[in-house]
């Protein structure tokens, strides 16, 4: 019995010495601040023994996150014009009179009896920049109400497109009167009227890029097959329907 009994309480005397380890959580945290601590402490002092610190870090931030003079110029940019020109208050008959018409004008002007001095019917391709220029000097000078300039179609788009984007250059040099583009007209050869069509969205994109206005006189004189109704075929009603359209599409 007195054996069982010390081996009892031997058992009991093992038990009581065994280490007991226990992790409070307010401790756990106060080592997890004094490490964050520690860290943070010696990035800082890190950092500011390089002398250029606050101005690659600091200033050099702040001026990434700033508008540069390149960005305000090309948001100044944006083409303000909507195209094409929406349909607008007819405005009146005497507004036709009262603009300067380039390009491939002379029947037309002539039905609606435009000034001579408002008439440009110059060659626009296949000329020179000075040539060019000296056209717009001329288109320029006349006070006009607004510049119109309504290309033929030409026989090598490129080129066209160029001489049409130097002549709008020199306009807007010239003159502050708003600038339309005109659409070529349909033609009765299926072929030379998808290439009209072709030239046509080539003008919108030219104009939107140059920020003129941009006015779609062909499409009123089409059939639903796009080729030109018969009586709209370079007629003085076609010249009568074009004067409407541009009467009551006059951007704001």
């Amino acid at each position: 019995m007195a054996q069982s009994s010390k081996r009892k309480h031997g058992k009991v005397e093992a038990r009581k010495t065994k280490p007991l380890v226990r992790f409070k959580l307010g401790i756990l945290l106060l080592l997890i601040a004094i490490s964050f601590g520690g860290c943070f402490t010696l990035h800082i002092l890190t950092a500011t023994a390089q002398p250029d610190y606050w101005e690659k870090e600091i200033i050099g931030s702040t001026e990434a996150t700033e508008p540069t003079d390149a960005e305000d110029t090309a948001d100044a940019t944006t083409s303000a014009a909507i195209n094409p020109v929406p349909a607008s208050e007819r405005a009146d008959d005497s507004y036709l009179s009262a603009c300067v018409f380039i390009g491939d004008v002379s029947a037309f002007t002539t039905y609606h009896g435009t000034a001579s001095g408002m008439v440009y019917a110059d060659a626009v391709f296949a000329v020179t920049e000075d040539e060019l220029a000296a056209l717009a000097a001329k288109a320029g000078s006349q006070n006009a109400a607004a510049v119109y300039l309504w290309p033929p179609l030409p026989e090598d788009e490129t080129l066209g497109l160029a001489s049409m984007e130097t002549l709008l250059e020199a306009l807007q040099k010239h003159t502050t009167a708003p600038l339309y583009l005109l659409t070529t007209l349909p033609d009765s050869s299926r072929e030379k009227n998808l290439r009209a069509d072709a030239w046509n969205a080539s003008l919108l994109q030219l104009a939107d890029r140059m920020d003129v206005h941009y006015v779609d006189i062909s499409t009123p004189l089409k059939r639903n097959d796009g080729l030109p109704e018969a009586a709209y075929d370079r007629t003085d009603a076609a010249w009568k329907r074009i004067g409407e359209t541009i009467l009551t599409h006059i951007a704001e």
